[in-house]
This record gives C-alpha cells, structure tokens and sequence, in this order.
C-alpha cells in the first residue's frame, strides 16, 4: 500500500535460475501480482502474495527494460521530481548487467544519463 500523495513504482523482473529457461517454482505471477512460494509447499500463501506495478522476465532486454520502466523517471528527474532506482537479488541475478549492461551493450545507467542530458538540451534549446 502506497502512501497518499507518493508516486512510486514497484516493477519486478524475474529470471529463471540460472538464466538458462525454464520454470521457476519459487515464485509466480498472475496479472500484477508475485507470489513467493515457501520451500516445501506448492503453492503460495496470502500472506505472500504482492501486487507489483510491472513485472517482466529475462525475454525483455535491458534497453526495452530501460524504455518500459526507467525514461519516464529519467525525463521526470529534469523537471524537478525525484528518481531513484534500486536492485535487488541474489548474488548473479543480474543487477550488475541491467544497470551496465553486457560488453558492447548499454546498461539502464547510461540510457538514463543519455536522456537527461538529452532532456536538458531541448529544454535549453525551447527556453
């Protein structure tokens, strides 16, 4: 539950274990919402269940990720709102990757800093 007059996002991307396809069985999504299931059990509980603004898998790349998710805040931050992103996952998810990409690729970090900078311009070329 989000406070009264907060513009947040909660977006999930979730990757198969090890990256390699396939299903998980830790976790499932219906619609917007992430249920983490308990070791042993074989299905969710209520109580672990949480309604997300987005979620997406390994299929989207991390400059559709960046498009889907970060540009709006990037373009946002340059007329005076306030952007943060966090990662969150265990050691070799990917957070390091979506952020910086991979090797010849552009990560969310350099996207965002490309379209502020870019935001800045036309709105000092417009005044």
């Amino acid at each position: 539950v989000r406070p009264a007059g907060q513009n947040m996002r909660c977006v999930v991307q979730l990757l198969t274990a090890g990256g390699k396809g396939g299903a998980r069985r830790d976790v499932s999504v219906a619609s917007r919402h992430v249920s983490l299931v308990r070791p042993g059990a074989t299905e969710a509980h209520s109580d672990d269940t949480y309604e997300v603004d987005d979620c997406f898998g390994s299929e989207l790349g991390t400059t559709e990720a960046y498009k889907r998710v970060l540009h709006p805040a990037a373009r946002q931050a340059v007329d005076g709102f306030n952007a943060a992103l966090l990662t969150v996952g265990c050691t070799g998810s990917g957070k390091s990757t979506l952020l910086h990409g991979r090797t010849g690729g552009e990560g969310t970090v350099r996207l965002a800093v490309k379209a502020v900078f870019e935001a800045l311009h036309n709105k000092a070329a417009a005044a």
